[in-house]
């Protein structure tokens, strides 16, 4: 049985995009650079970069799955691909975001490679948690995320994704 799922809308994800620009703009947290999981990850945080006035913005290529999304596989563990431009980050405020997330996985390898970079704060955003993963699961993912716009009991679907 396929897990259940969500779809947003755009005028959802828009909302929710929104409401984590105010959760970082409450907490006067000032990004040197935004920084999007790629690929789902891009679309918001080019939107909160505007939100935010931080021009400077980079993507993370990030693959949980085999490139065959046919017939798709889990990795053992995310794999960080193709980080050209994200090799020095000394002493900068990174805002690192992606459009949902399950076990916090993702968040956390994307946290821990843009940190190995010398990042001074790393503050993770995302749109929507799936909560049907189990309890230690949750947790963990929450202890990865910063900012979170809403959660959802299913995968989430953004409308990029469709």
């Amino acid at each position: 049985m396929a897990p259940p799922e969500y779809r947003f809308t755009w005028l959802e994800a828009d909302a929710l995009t929104r409401k984590v620009a105010e959760h970082v703009h409450n907490e006067a947290f000032y990004p040197d650079l935004i920084v999007g999981i790629a690929r789902g990850g891009c679309v918001p945080a080019v939107h909160l970069s505007h939100l935010l006035g931080v021009r400077r913005f980079s993507s993370l290529p990030v693959q949980t799955t085999t490139s065959n999304e046919a017939h798709a596989l889990r990795l053992p563990k995310p794999l960080i691909v193709d980080v050209h431009d994200l090799q020095n980050l000394a002493g900068m405020r990174i805002l690192l975001v992606d459009d949902a997330a399950s076990t916090g996985a993702t968040i956390a390898a994307a946290k821990k490679f843009v940190e190995s970079k010398g990042s001074s704060q790393v503050r993770c955003a995302v749109l929507a948690q799936d909560t049907t993963v189990t309890q230690d699961e949750l947790r963990y993912a929450r202890s990865q995320i910063d900012y979170l716009g809403c959660d959802v009991d299913g995968w989430a679907i953004l409308p990029w994704h469709y």
